[in-house]
């Protein structure tokens, strides 16, 4: 098993907990094709919130082109696939000067992302895979 660190904060040490564990299971439909600020929609264990971090995936996380390719319709990714990508991270809720504003196309439905993440957004200081 490899273990990488993708801080986000200079001034957080990696070693410090806690860390959760948990899936990326879709993305900001209005990030669907950024290649700098993406929007990743992840879902904690013992967490019955689906909250949502913008950042760069480490080099060894790679989720295909073709899972983005619904984007206008759906947010999350096929079934099959929503329990691929583990994650777990030491983060904590965004302070509002911190939350990432997106504007989307008009043709992009985010209601549904909209419902399910509830605006919630996180700063991920540290990142293992």
């Amino acid at each position: 098993m490899i273990t990488i660190f993708a801080c986000c904060c200079k001034k957080h040490n990696c070693e410090d907990g806690p860390f959760y564990s948990g899936y990326i299971i879709g993305f900001d439909p209005c990030t669907a094709f950024s290649s700098s600020n993406k929007g990743y929609v992840i879902k904690f264990e013992n967490s019955s919130d689906t909250l949502v971090a913008y950042f760069k995936l480490p080099y060894n996380i790679i989720i295909p082109d073709s899972l983005f390719n619904d984007y206008r319709n759906n947010f999350l990714f096929p079934i099959g696939f929503r329990d691929v990508y583990q994650i777990r991270a030491n983060f904590r809720e965004a302070k509002p000067s911190e939350m990432v504003l997106i504007l989307c196309r008009p043709d992009i439905l985010v209601a549904d992302f909209q419902s399910a993440t509830k605006g919630k957004q996180i700063i991920i200081d540290c990142l293992q895979q």
